[in-house]
């Protein structure tokens, strides 16, 4: 995690089998952490790749 004065940025990473975001389907884990994201009006950004692991960034803007 790190933070500006004008957001929060955190990354989650794993080590694990990964997946196509283009061949898989967006399951309620994924759409539930984008309403919530657009609830805040913060971004989210998913990265995976088969055999890489997975990689999540979220930036929240901090209120003014």
């Amino acid at each position: 995690m790190r933070a500006t004065e004008e957001e929060i940025w955190v990354e989650v990473t794993d080590d694990g089998v990964g997946f196509d975001p283009r061949a898989t389907t967006e399951g309620v884990g994924l759409s539930a952490m984008r309403e919530r994201t657009a609830a805040l009006s913060a971004t989210l950004e998913v990265f995976s790749e088969l055999g890489q692991g997975t990689r999540v960034h979220l930036r929240v803007p901090r209120p003014s």
